[in-house]
């Protein structure tokens, strides 16, 4: 009488390919295992001016450098408080008196550029001189 002896399996089968696919899952997990242990000793190794360039203290790098190699999580922080967009700024309104002033120099712009297209007896009609109309037409537009 031979009894048979089995070995009882507790996962199923999975194939050449998926240990394959595991081992290669394993080694990814080794390797950066390995990187983290490297990066952490050369965090310890910074001084505080380059720590605060990356944005963290002397003591934040010693907690991370303490951390377990297959401890591959990224610490919860607490999320910075980002500051209120402000609305863009708006030029302020100009005032009426500003306006109405500019209006005004702008009619006399247009005037005077009326004048220059008078001829010598349109201008004598209104009773101005040739030198008249050349010395009003030539005034800046903001003097009167």
């Amino acid at each position: 009488m031979s009894a048979r002896f089995s070995v009882p399996t507790f996962a199923p089968a999975i194939g050449l390919d998926g240990v394959r696919a595991q081992l290669r899952a394993i080694g990814h997990v080794i390797g950066r295992a390995g990187h983290m242990v490297v990066t952490r000793r050369a965090l310890v190794e910074l001084d505080d001016r380059m720590l605060a360039d990356i944005g963290t203290t002397h003591d934040a790098a010693l907690r991370e450098a303490a951390r377990a190699p297959w401890d591959l999580e990224q610490p919860r922080r607490h999320p910075r408080p980002q500051p209120q967009p402000q609305p863009p700024a708006r030029a302020p309104a100009p005032r009426p008196a500003l306006l109405a002033s500019l209006r005004a120099a702008l009619r006399r712009r247009h005037s005077r550029m009326l004048i220059t297209s008078l001829d010598a007896h349109m201008l004598k009609d209104i009773g101005v001189s040739y030198g008249e109309a050349e010395e009003e037409a030539n005034k800046p537009l903001w003097r009167m």
